[in-house]
């Protein structure tokens, strides 16, 4: 299913959220944004951030995604979020340098498909300027996890 845009805030020049619902379940809600760095026009850096789960397992103090947890993103609906941006702003690809940010909703070490993702990213997003990113709070458990965060990496 091609994810359905529930609403975008936000501002053109600097950021815009997009709450999409990935499938037919009511809890598919994820935020995908579609940014940039304000101190470089669009061209030189723009930024892609991804959610990785459902809501969020961990329940950080300063995160409101922690409501509640619905499951894990598959690769499909990972990369189905860069196919959503791209759709909307393919200039993204001609970037000089294209962050990809597994840090929206979810806590990407608790989500194994965040990995493959990350393998199949290059392909999807042929620029030699590409930055993979993920961010976690590392929560125990998520060792295996970040083992192979390393390999992908190397």
């Amino acid at each position: 299913m091609e994810p359905l845009l529930i609403r975008t805030v936000g501002r053109d020049d600097l950021a815009l959220v997009h709450l999409l619902q990935l499938d037919e379940r009511a809890t598919s809600l994820v935020e995908t944004v579609d940014s940039l760095d304000p101190r470089y026009p669009r061209c030189e850096k723009s930024v892609i951030i991804l959610s990785t789960q459902y809501g969020c397992p961990v329940g950080c103090l300063m995160c409101d995604a922690g409501g509640g947890f619905h499951g894990n993103l598959t690769v499909g609906e990972l990369l189905e979020q860069v196919r959503f941006v791209l759709k909307r702003r393919p200039e993204v690809l001609a970037a000089r340098k294209l962050k990809v940010h597994f840090a929206r909703m979810g806590e990407p070490a608790l989500n194994p498909a965040v990995l493959e993702a990350l393998e199949e990213l290059p392909a999807l997003l042929p620029n030699p300027g590409l930055i993979p990113c993920v961010a976690t709070v590392a929560p125990a458990g998520s060792e295996l996890f970040l083992r192979r965060l390393l390999e992908v990496k190397r």
